[in-house]
């Protein structure tokens, strides 16, 4: 039953970890809350981060699909499929309906459904849109501030071929970020993203094989 256990505690204690870090970060560069992102929040930040959310997921799924169908004339193109076949493999060893076709629990599965839907996007907002982008905005301005916190953001979230429509992601709620003045909006677009692909995975149970 511990063995069960395992995976969904090495992301849980992961997250716990991203979050720490960049708190105590945070800290030491004796940020106010409300000058890193962290305030209180809006009245209206679950309505618009909800609405907000659904458009986020939509603009993933197009973005993503140019993306692939970008690669795939590349390589015809040049005649590299078996290079971006080599290139897709990368992206699907960090896949998440793989890494979910490989649990052996129903308690395992949902552990992770509910680590991936709700803390990871806190620990990462906290991360990316909260110190990174802090830190690069004291120092190099907003732009930059949002650019860095997008590549970094990128950079973290898998191989090569999805780097691209990360970034973008990363970018939208990098802007959101500068528009609120806050991470709560963006932490509630993040989880509503991630569980509607949680949700498309189960209406599509080939990919969980």
């Amino acid at each position: 039953m511990i063995s069960h256990f395992k995976l969904p505690a090495m992301l849980l204690l992961q997250e716990i970890i991203m979050a720490a870090l960049a708190l105590g970060l945070l800290r030491a560069m004796r940020e106010s809350p409300e000058t890193a992102g962290l305030g209180r929040p809006a009245s209206n930040v679950l309505q618009k981060g909800l609405a907000s959310g659904w458009l986020l997921w939509l603009f993933a799924v197009v973005v993503g699909t140019l993306n692939i169908k970008f690669y795939v004339v590349l390589a015809r193109e040049f005649h590299a499929q078996k290079l971006l076949g080599r290139l897709m493999s990368l992206d699907q060893r960090t896949d998440v309906a793989k890494v979910l076709s490989r649990l052996h629990s129903p308690v395992e599965f949902w552990s992770i459904v509910i680590v991936g839907t709700f803390l990871a996007p806190i620990a990462e907002e906290v991360l990316f849109r909260g110190f990174i982008y802090r830190f690069a905005q004291r120092y190099a301005g907003t732009v930059w501030a949002i650019a860095v916190s997008s590549l970094v953001f990128a950079a973290a979230h898998g191989g090569p071929i999805r780097f691209v429509p990360i970034l973008l992601l990363g970018l939208v709620l990098g802007i959101v970020r500068r528009n609120t003045g806050s991470v709560w909006q963006g932490i509630i677009m993040h989880m509503t993203l991630n569980g509607i692909m949680f949700l498309m995975l189960f209406a599509e149970p080939n990919s969980l094989k």
